[in-house]
């Protein structure tokens, strides 16, 4: 295998070499030279990667040893994240079964796809502290299963700190999730759909029926309690969305981790979370780069607007919601309209950190 990044054409099936036009990212490049595997062991391999939801071009004309690549093929495997050059059907030989060899080429392509060094944090200021703490919290390696909460109010960041660290763990395990705004999803949609999805994000499977929350249950604990998974419940404000879906611990196989983020502290109690991790506002320095780095692009503020950008610093007490919204407005805006702004917000606060708060 070797560093590379490709792009989704039309049908992998269906294009040849010297029609291929990238249109959407790949995350891996498979080919073949030898014996032909097209139709065996190679589409086995393209069918298990397709099922880890790892997205895959597989090239239809092996590469033949001392045959010219063509221009178009080359760029797509250069622009490739990984390439896996499948030599010959032997391969798979008597001694290793084809499913074994098949599941090592799986498991080496996601994790390289998720090496955690690969999780840019730039720009999310304060918040490595907090992924080492919450980390902690979530013992790795551990056989039991874990139930950890993220809470704080709304604006401080749960959401993006649960991403980092799931982006972060996820190729340690067998199956992840990351169930987004349960809260307006669960009113808007109901609790089957939201069991659905998350049937569907951890098997893999696209065709899934839930006909009731009753059977989802059933469902999530005969299909799950033998994986080790990993679930994010983003933004949960009521204990039936934990009940229905991750009810209890041994509904999960064993080092699985489940990761709830919310407003409502008591709920977690209840619910009998392993750690719960208090979200932390951003100190003043912390703020005032947050600040800067929205409205002026770089890490401290112009030396005209100091004073000014302190004082929204203040009003935003480390919220970093309102750190960006309040930086991301002031962008190439004079200091008349800096002072306007703030005598305005005094009396009334901007409408898109109060719907938030």
């Amino acid at each position: 295998m070797a560093s590379m990044h490709t792009e989704r054409a039309p049908s992998s099936s269906s294009s040849s070499s010297s029609s291929f036009t990238p249109q959407l990212t790949y995350d891996v490049f498979l080919s073949f030279r030898g014996e032909d595997t097209r139709y065996g062991f190679t589409s086995h391999l393209y069918t298990a990667l397709d099922q880890k939801g790892i997205y895959t071009f597989m090239d239809d004309e092996k590469l033949e040893r001392g045959k010219s690549i063509s221009p178009e093929l080359m760029k797509a495997i250069k622009e490739s994240r990984l390439a896996i050059i499948i030599l010959s059907e032997n391969y798979a030989s008597s001694t290793w079964s084809e499913a074994e060899v098949i599941q090592d080429i799986v498991k080496v392509t996601f994790d390289k796809l998720n090496d955690t060094s690969s999780v840019d944090t730039k720009g999310l200021v304060g918040i490595n502290s907090q992924v080492e703490q919450l980390k902690s919290y979530l013992a790795i390696g551990s056989e039991d299963v874990r139930i950890i909460g993220i809470w704080g109010t709304g604006g401080m960041g749960k959401t993006t700190l649960a991403r980092v660290v799931y982006d972060m763990v996820s190729n340690q395990f067998e199956a992840c999730g990351f169930i987004t705004d349960v809260r307006v999803n669960s009113k808007k949609y109901g609790l089957p759909w939201l069991q659905k999805q998350l049937l569907k994000k951890l098997l893999k499977c696209k065709d899934i029926d839930v006909e009731d929350v009753n059977s989802g249950v059933l469902m999530l604990k005969k299909r799950l309690r033998h994986k080790k998974i990993l679930v994010v419940l983003d933004d949960v404000n009521q204990p039936k969305q934990l009940d229905k879906l991750a009810g209890e611990h041994d509904w999960f196989g064993l080092g699985s981790r489940v990761i709830i983020t919310t407003r409502d502290k008591h709920l977690l109690v209840t619910h009998g979370a392993n750690e719960i991790y208090e979200v932390k506002t951003l100190n003043n320095d912390e703020a005032l780069q947050l600040f800067s780095l929205k409205a002026f692009k770089k890490d401290q503020p112009d030396i005209d607007y100091v004073e000014l950008s302190q004082a929204f610093v203040h009003y935003s007490q480390g919220l970093p919601l309102a750190l960006e919204i309040l930086g991301s407005f002031f962008i190439n805006r004079c200091v008349r309209e800096w002072k306007s702004e703030l005598d305005r917000l005094r009396k009334f606060p901007k409408r898109e950190i109060f719907d938030v708060l």
